[in-house]
Order: C-alpha cells, then sequence, then structure tokens
C-alpha cells in the first residue's frame, strides 16, 4: 500500500529544494501550515534529502518555529557549515596536491556545484570528493593521495575509525565499479574526507554505458578556483546519469537513497547558473551514449520545480517508460531487463515512503519465478 507524504510536507521539502533565498517567505508559510507532529518527520526527511542545511538556515531565524525545532537548526547549521569549510579547504588542498604532481583531475559533482551553482557552499551538502582522471594516470594519482596521508580504507561511523579495505574489494572496486577503491582521510577533527578516482563513469553492470572519454577531452577549467571540470552540458548529463544510476538498486530504494531532491536540485541550479537548455544537453547526452538516464532526468527534474528551459525538447514518452523499469545490478549484474514495474511514476514516488516494500516485492517474486523455473544462483564470496 502506497502511503505519501501530506501535502504540506510536500511543499516544504519542494520550496527547500528550490535553493532560492528568494523563496524563503513561501517556505516558511509552508512551515506555519505543518502540524507539530511533522516537525521531526520533516528533519528526518530533510536530511535524506540533502536539503537539511537549507531547512536549517530557515528555521534558525524563524521567531514563531516550535523551540526544539529552532534548538535543532541552529546546532545543525553552525555543524554543517563548519563540516563544509573543512571539506572545501581539504578539497582544495587535495586537487592543489594532484596538479603539482602533474595530475589535473576532473572535478565532478558536488564541489563544483557548492562552488559555482549553489547561493552558498555549505547548502550543497556533500560526503566525498569524486575525480574523473585518464586510466593511465591511475597509478600516479593513487600514490599522490597516499603521499597525502590517505589510505584504502573507509570510514566506520560506530567507531570513527578507518577500516582497511581487503584486496578483493579493492580488486572489485577496479574491475567492475566506477573508481578505484576509496582513499580515505581523517582530519584533525575527525571528519572524514574520502576521494574517489574515478576513471569510467558506470560500472560493467550498467547497459546505458557513458562515453568516458568523450567527457574527458570535453572539459573547461574554472578560472579562479584551480580545478577542471566538465562542459556544463556534459556536466548536467553525467549528473542525470548518476540520478538514473541510483534508482536500479533495491538496497537504495529501501534508504530512500534512490530519488532523493538534492539531485533534481543539482539539475535545476546548474541550468539556472549556466543559462543551459534541453535540446543542447541532450544533444550532447546523445553523444555521450546517455540519452535515455538524461532525458528520464530532465523530465523528472521539469516535473518537480514547474519545468526547465527549452523543457518542450523531452521525450516525455520515453522517460516514462525508463521511470517505470525496476532493475537492481547487485544481484542481476545488469540494467538491461527489468525485474518489475512500478505502479506510480518518479514524481510522485519521490514522497512515496514505502517504495522500498514494492521493490521488496518485486525481487521476491522475480526470485520466486527463476527458482520455480529450475535456475540456481551461484555465489562467490569475498572478503
Amino acid at each position: 500500500m502506497n502511503q505519501s507524504l501530506s501535502p504540506a510536507l510536500r511543499d516544504v521539502l519542494i520550496g527547500l529544494a528550490h535553493f532560492d533565498k528568494s523563496r524563503d517567505t513561501e517556505v516558511r508559510s509552508a512551515l506555519h501550515g505543518l502540524e507539530p507532529a511533522d516537525w521531526g518527520r520533516l528533519f528526518e526527511l530533510a536530511g535524506t534529502h540533502r536539503v537539511l542545511a537549507n531547512l536549517s538556515r530557515i528555521v534558525a531565524d524563524m521567531a514563531d518555529a516550535p523551540a526544539p525545532s529552532k534548538y535543532l537548526a541552529r546546532l545543525l547549521l553552525m555543524m554543517l557549515k563548519q563540516h563544509a569549510a573543512m571539506r572545501r579547504w581539504e578539497s582544495q588542498t587535495t586537487v592543489a596536491a594532484l596538479r603539482a604532481e602533474g595530475i589535473n583531475p576532473v572535478v565532478l559533482k558536488g564541489y563544483v556545484l557548492g562552488t559555482e551553482c549553489y547561493p552558498e557552499f555549505y547548502l550543497r551538502e556533500t560526503v566525498d570528493l569524486d575525480l574523473l582522471i585518464e586510466r593511465d594516470l591511475l597509478d600516479r594519482a593513487g600514490a599522490a593521495l597516499e603521499s597525502q596521508g590517505f589510505t584504502r580504507s573507509q570510514f566506520v561511523p560506530a567507531t570513527g575509525e578507518l577500516e582497511s579495505l581487503s584486496d578483493a574489494r579493492i580488486e572489485g572496486y577496479r574491475n567492475e565499479l566506477q573508481h578505484l577503491g576509496e582513499f580515505t582521510r581523517l582530519s584533525e577533527t575527525g571528519a572524514a574526507l574520502t576521494i574517489d578516482l574515478h576513471f569510467r563513469l558506470s560500472t560493467v553492470f550498467d547497459h546505458q554505458e557513458p562515453d568516458t572519454q568523450l567527457f574527458l577531452v570535453n572539459t573547461v577549467d574554472y578560472p579562479d578556483g584551480g580545478y577542471r571540470k566538465l562542459m556544463p552540458e556534459l556536466f548536467v548529463a553525467h549528473l542525470a546519469y548518476h540520478a538514473w544510476w541510483d534508482t536500479q538498486a533495491l538496497t537504495n530504494v529501501r534508504k530512500g537513497f534512490d530519488l532523493r531532491l538534492f539531485q533534481y536540485s543539482d539539475i535545476l541550479l546548474a541550468f539556472q547558473t549556466w543559462g543551459l537548455k534541453c535540446e543542447p544537453v541532450l544533444e550532447w547526452a546523445r553523444r555521450a551514449n546517455v540519452f535515455e538516464a538524461t532525458n528520464w532526468a530532465l523530465w523528472m527534474t521539469s516535473e518537480l520545480f514547474g519545468g526547465l528551459e527549452g523543457d518542450g525538447a523531452l521525450d516525455r514518452e520515453l522517460a516514462s517508460q525508463v521511470d517505470s523499469r525496476f532493475t537492481d545490478r547487485w544481484l542481476q549484474r545488469g540494467t538491461d531487463t527489468p525485474i518489475g514495474q512500478w505502479d506510480r511514476p518518479g514524481p510522485s514516488r519521490i514522497f512515496d515512503m514505502h517504495r522500498g516494500a514494492q521493490a521488496t516485492a518485486m525481487i521476491v517474486e522475480w526470485l520466486d519465478r527463476h527458482t520455480k523455473r529450475g535456475d540456481v544462483l551461484t555465489w562467490v564470496e569475498r572478503n
């Protein structure tokens, strides 16, 4: 059974996801329409959709917000600003260190968006730094990061410590996933900075495979930021592909990480900042072999926020077809054959808090069909 959010909560989240300070009065008005019991749920959802910094900014200055929510907002705002300042400095120094070694990576996603597209850097919440580099520079880049104190490890929140990656996991990252096994370093404050060195932009399981070389050769330098980025149209195409990528896994759906507002906020703000139009973005996406994912993500953004410039160029029927298909790349080791079909479109499904149950049911039904037919899954365990 589908369980959608109340209209009041949806209005607040959509308002926050615009990241437009001129809409603050509108968001405050929507906040006034919440029931007392809605406030805790709102902060939880804002965290999932990565609009928590914007929510905290607005609520911290609301004279008539519930006292506990105002206190929480002020505490979160201080922490998020401090975290963002540290992350920005560490990212800058890491990129500068690589450039000093003759490696000029392409900076992807959050760091660029926070620097160029969001009203303030801290409003674009990030968890790592994604870098795209040429394949023949991988070993040099990894060595450069290790000389800066990074190790092949992951952060364990329960202990606050780093845990080394096994050789099997490192091999799996390189051979199957999008990047080298993660490079992580703890700061003096105990926070972790993780660097993902990408040498392709898809896993080996995805039927939509971006032309990584096309992305690599169509880049521009940010004049004052000391970094290289994808040209705007391809930058958005990559954002779009990644948004689609996140929808194709049960683990993401169950956590609510398959459809998150910030990913469409990224596209909206990139369009606004760089003066983009849908048709040129789609043309570049077709050349880069990510047309279906890009058309779908632009459609999602247009539906959620009330239109993108030139969205008449979108193939809405194709977008709906792409949107309805559910696959699980980790179970199927592919994304070309759907496990099942969603019962509602993405712009509505994003607010369906029980969509994980439907995804689980689709997986169970898929497994049941195979086992009754006599098919056998073979597992190879890794450390």
